[in-house]
């Protein structure tokens, strides 16, 4: 709440952020919140991110501009259920999990 008036100065309608969330857990595994990234560097700085940071891209996309483009277009019901069909799989993690 704090910054919501800066994310979207011009208060354009169909806009995202992606935000980058900097945690630490501690001996305890109690989770610490260090910072949130508004420009978030989307690099493949670790073997875990690069499997990761694809997958979180599409599906940041699926949660929002696809949502859009689909209720605007009159489409065949196979042609959606083909695109919820992630092409960056992710061990343990429910292709379905944000449809």
């Amino acid at each position: 709440m704090s910054v919501a008036e800066k994310l979207n100065k011009k208060n354009r309608d169909y806009c995202f952020e992606v935000l980058g969330y900097d945690i630490m857990v501690d001996e305890n595994f109690k989770v610490w919140l260090i910072e949130i990234n508004k420009n978030t560097g989307l690099v493949y700085s670790s073997p875990i991110i690069k499997m990761l940071l694809p997958r979180m891209v599409d599906d940041s996309f699926k949660l929002t501009i696809d949502k859009i483009f689909w209720q605007s277009q009159s489409h065949k019901m196979h042609e959606v259920e083909d695109l919820n069909k992630s092409k960056f799989s992710v061990n343990g993690y429910v292709d379905e999990e944000n449809y």
